[in-house]
């Protein structure tokens, strides 16, 4: 059994260059969308006429070459070794200063679909630190381009700052200035306008315009061409696996960060079963006030009946609403993700809906699903010897650095808990040592700290408890006497996830051998 993460799923997907957009443009001072229908066709550029003459440096990104004036000098570049790319270069010059070109992740959006994020990012804000906001579209041959340019106002003084996108489905490359003198803009324009007259497409990728398929022996699905494979895992060999769908190049805000859809599945136990994942998820979103409007429900979803959490999300000024579908089916837990973008969420339902009724549930067989539960077990609660104390740990914690017998300490982290355990081998004094630990978490900033006999396995331990309000954390120490030596494990927990994490801990205390200890 693997459950290293590797792709199994059948990929019919890939990538494909679109065609320019007029130029120009447009003073958004005004709140609102910028409205890029009036913007004027004053400023086109053909590359064929650039100066590349020997006042003019090539420079390589990965998918993108441009050419700079070499009043520009290089002040620092990132190179892959891997495969000998190039991610960004910083110039400087005499006149602009912090000039930064690179190839981000991409945002799978269309040039003006990234200025027009950022202008309703600004408009939403509560302040006047931006003001003078302009943008821009060039007509750069086979290629998507556009810019903002703004004056920021922080503590009395004003900067400039300006982004110029250029996308081709698949790939962006990104330049930008900010902490420039206001009175610099019209550099910085005509700047950005040389530099996009300059870029030239050299990746390779292509898109497929055929109706996709993806298949893995879980599941199976189908979607067109407009989609693409946001993340996905599958380690193929009966391990878990998850798939995300998102839109692959928005050419509008309708589109952009949502629609998606994910699937999850991955094997679970007793307190990973729908309900209990469903409730965790939703007090962790109620508690953390992790979006607005967040419902608690159950609704059928492929013939399965789910538990539901559904909230609203606010990424930048761009409004989703998610819901999270749990069932479980095939010893799994499956979590179905749909999020819809509230610029459109008819359509977005409408688009999820005609994937969604493309998906097949596959089953397998209950001989398969023992054995894949018994190999995720073993994989799952890995095996420790420490000075001769064994014990199994679930894999969510990892160990820090290695197990060194030379050492009295050995140290695990999880996503949010902890786990220490020492040995000390000049205390022998149980009452004594709980006190003292006692005091320790008071002295820290824990509360409500309680002293009691908790039995687990053939063990029975002293544990200490207590609560740190300001950190919402919950410490629990169990100490217990084994061999004359004291041994401590010391828990510590996200309050918000105690429930589950207090569950490792006691099989982690149920699985501890001590009748070895050194």
């Amino acid at each position: 059994m693997k459950y290293k993460r590797i792709s199994a799923f059948i990929l019919c997907f890939a990538m494909l260059t679109s065609t320019g957009c007029s130029s120009g443009s447009k003073n958004s001072s005004s709140s609102g969308i910028s409205d890029y229908s009036n913007i004027s066709d004053s400023n086109t550029y053909d590359s064929s006429t650039t100066d590349t003459s020997d006042s003019y440096e090539k420079y390589d990104l990965d998918d993108f070459s441009f050419e700079l004036s070499k009043e520009f000098s290089l002040d620092k570049n990132d190179e892959d070794d891997d495969n000998n790319g190039k991610s960004y270069y910083d110039f400087t010059s005499k006149d602009l200063k912090g000039l930064h070109i690179c190839t981000p992740s991409f945002e799978h959006c269309t040039a003006e679909v990234c200025v027009q994020e950022m202008l309703e990012s600004i408009n939403s804000r509560k302040d006047d630190s931006a003001k003078d906001v302009e943008t821009e579209k060039f007509d750069v041959s086979g290629l998507n381009a556009a810019a903002i340019h703004m004056t920021n106002v922080e503590n009395n003084a004003e900067s400039g700052e300006s982004y110029l996108y250029i996308t081709v489905e698949g790939s962006e490359l990104l330049a930008d200035i900010t902490g420039y003198k206001p009175e610099d803009r019209e550099k910085v324009k005509a700047l950005f306008r040389e530099i996009a007259s300059t870029v030239k497409y050299t990746g390779t990728n292509q898109r497929s315009t055929e109706q996709q398929f993806y298949e893995c022996d879980l599941f199976s699905l189908n979607c067109g061409p407009e989609w693409y494979i946001d993340g996905y895992e599958d380690d193929g060999d009966g391990g878990e696996v998850s798939l995300k769908l998102s839109y692959y190049y928005a050419q509008d805000i309708e589109h952009h960060r949502a629609p998606s859809l994910s699937i999850e599945a991955r094997h679970h136990d007793e307190m990973d079963n729908a309900q209990k994942a469903a409730d965790r998820n939703y007090e962790w979103k109620k508690n953390r006030k992790v979006g607005s409007e967040c419902e608690r429900s159950t609704e059928v979803i492929f013939g399965y009946n789910a538990e539901t959490v559904s909230y609203v999300q606010k990424i930048l000024y761009l409004n989703q609403r998610l819901k999270h579908y749990y069932f479980n089916e095939n010893g799994y837990l499956y979590t179905i993700t749909v999020a819809l973008n509230m610029h459109d969420e008819e359509g977005s339902k409408s688009e999820l809906k005609d994937i969604l009724d493309t998906v097949v549930m596959k089953k397998i067989s209950d001989e398969e699903i023992e054995k894949r539960k018994n190999e995720y077990e073993e994989w799952r609660n890995p095996s420790y010897t420490f000075h001769g104390a064994s014990f199994n740990l679930i894999s969510e914690f990892e160990l820090e650095g290695e197990i060194d017998d030379s050492s009295n300490v050995v140290d695990f982290s999880g996503s949010g808990s902890d786990l220490r355990i020492s040995l000390k081998e000049d205390e022998s004094d149980l009452e004594k040592a709980a006190e003292s630990d006692k005091e320790i978490l008071s002295g820290v900033g824990y509360e409500n700290i309680t002293i009691k006999e908790v039995t687990a396995g053939n063990n029975t331990f002293k544990c200490i408890s207590g609560v740190n309000k300001g950190e919402q954390r919950i410490a629990d120490d169990y100490l217990i006497i084994a061999n004359g030596k004291l041994w401590e494990f010391k828990f510590g927990f996200d309050k918000d996830a105690y429930g589950y994490d207090k569950y490792i801990a006691e099989k982690f205390l149920e699985s501890l051998d001590l009748s070895n200890a050194k």
